[in-house]
């Protein structure tokens, strides 16, 4: 059995990805669906929004967005950057994440990128 190796700059090309892209790129590769509640007002953080995520399975997330920081209102869990947030709502493993975001957030990027590894 091989599994995939993911590149150190396709790793570090994806962190980068801001977590209101990274929902776009999710939504786009017809993972979910998400709305922006416009009627969240934000008490620590300005900048805090609050998204709706709707998985195929018919669930339902309320997540808080803060810089690259991230919070399941529905689940109590949070954490930090865009492959964090994407095996959250997956429920993917790391290497699926980061190749996910890869084909979706930073079209080709990972072109030869990935490699076989026994």
């Amino acid at each position: 059995m091989t599994r995939k190796k993911v590149p150190p700059q396709v790793i570090d090309a994806v962190r980068g990805v801001p977590l209101w892209t990274t929902l776009e790129a999710l939504e786009h590769g017809g993972r979910l669906t998400f709305k922006n509640d416009a009627t969240f007002l934000p008490r620590a953080d300005a900048s805090t929004r609050r998204v709706h995520v709707s998985l195929p399975s018919g669930r339902v997330l309320e997540v808080l967005l803060t810089g690259l920081k991230w919070f399941d209102l529905t689940q109590g869990v949070g954490g930090g950057g865009s492959i964090d947030l994407a095996i959250h709502i997956l429920g993917c493993n790391f290497t699926s994440a980061v190749l996910c975001l890869a084909d979706q957030a930073l079209p080709g990027l990972r072109d030869g990128g990935s490699t076989e590894e026994p």
